[in-house]
This record gives C-alpha cells, sequence and structure tokens, in this order.
C-alpha cells in the first residue's frame, strides 16, 4: 500500500480564480499510476466535472510509509493554510485526527455498499428489547423537596459570585445570529393539549405528554 499527500491545483488565468485542495491517498498502485484520482471531495469534483480534469494540475507534497503518518502531514498542512476558512480552499474541514484505521473513502471496507432492509429491521428489533435507561438506584424516583433547595442553593452561589453562567457574555454577534437562523428555520409544531407551537426540542421536554393542560 501506498500513501501520499497531495495538492490539488486548479488552472487559471485569473488569480481571483485559482483555488486548491490538500488531501491524503492510500492505494495499492504506484503513486505515479495513480494520476487519475483527484479527492473525494464533493466540491472538488463538481469543479473537475464541470471543467475537466486538463484544467487541474495534481501535485504529489509528500509520499509515507504509513497511513498515520500521512494523515499527521495533513493535519499540519491544513492547520498551516487554515483550509476550512481559506477561501482559496476546496476543503470545508480540516483533518483532526488519524483514527481511520479502516481507511477512508475507497478505502473503507463498507464504501459504495448500503444496509438491507432486512439488516435495518433486524437491528432495530435489537435495539428495541435493550434498555437503554440509565442504570442507577434513584431511577423513577422523585424528591419534590429537593428541588427549591437546590434552586436556592444555585441563586446563592450566583448572587456571592460563587458560580458563574459558562455562556455570559462569551457569545459572539455572529454566534447569536447563526444560533437565531437556525431556530427560523426548523419546523415547528404544536402542543396536542394547548395552542403553543415549537420547536421539536421544546415540545418533546415540556409540550404534548408532558403538557400542563393535559389533565385538564
Amino acid at each position: 500500500m501506498n500513501h501520499y499527500v497531495y495538492l490539488i491545483e486548479k488552472k487559471s488565468a485569473l488569480e481571483t480564480e485559482q483555488k486548491y485542495y490538500i488531501g491524503v491517498r492510500s492505494c495499492e498502485t504506484l503513486i505515479w499510476d495513480d494520476h487519475n484520482y483527484m479527492s473525494s471531495s464533493k466540491y472538488l469534483t463538481e469543479e473537475v466535472n464541470k471543467l475537466g480534469k486538463k484544467s487541474f494540475n495534481k501535485i504529489i507534497l509528500k509520499r509515507f510509509d504509513n497511513r498515520k503518518d500521512a494523515l499527521l502531514y495533513e493535519i499540519k498542512m491544513h492547520e498551516h493554510f487554515d483550509v476550512s476558512n481559506n477561501s482559496l480552499f476546496f476543503n470545508k474541514s480540516k483533518q483532526k485526527s488519524t483514527g481511520f484505521s479502516c481507511g477512508a473513502g475507497e478505502l473503507n471496507p463498507f464504501y459504495g455498499k448500503k444496509h438491507t432492509d432486512e439488516y435495518k429491521q433486524r437491528q432495530s428489533a435489537l435495539l428495541k428489547t435493550k434498555d437503554c435507561r440509565p442504570k442507577t438506584t434513584n431511577l423513577g424516583k422523585k424528591f419534590p423537596a429537593a428541588g427549591p433547595k437546590i434552586s436556592a442553593a444555585i441563586k446563592e452561589r450566583f448572587e456571592l459570585g460563587l458560580q458563574k453562567n459558562p455562556w455570559s457574555g462569551d457569545r459572539s454577534d455572529s454566534h447569536k445570529m447563526n444560533l437565531s437562523e437556525s431556530l427560523k428555520t426548523q419546523t415547528k409544531y404544536k402542543c396536542l393539549y394547548c395552542d403553543v407551537v415549537t420547536i421539536p426540542g421544546n415540545l418533546a421536554k415540556w409540550h404534548n405528554d408532558k403538557c400542563q393542560n393535559k389533565g385538564e
């Protein structure tokens, strides 16, 4: 098996249209015979399909004796060029792990395959027989007197400055905007027992079977 890190360069007469991709590859063939492989990136693949391979150069940056060392070098290159935030790169995320023991993409034994409906049904039935609830001696028990005491203790710690909200003042404007846009795009549902229309998370936590109006 041969392992290498490569650079794909989009050829263009205009400097503003030049773009790059850094990837890692493991193959059974000789590295120089692997020139037809470009990447597993859908963004780069779309561009290659549109312009043709003649519009791109593939440059071998370094060869390695094992996959782990190749991945470590790819991580180093991704960090150096900050590829996930760099508009000059097709890469949308950085390589951060060397834990692909079975290989990524075509090297994965399950690449291009799909689970059958029979297998999915069997796995679903198996999971339904398992008790996934946390194993604790207090499971199912309620402690109504403890709630007010815990609440009062937490409030006191905040008032004395002994405890601080980890999110207090730390959210950037861009983060707030992203959260706002995310909430706007979420599908909302109406509670079965009241007129509240909210996102699935709130619905599951406070409404439907847990709604205060259920018994009315």
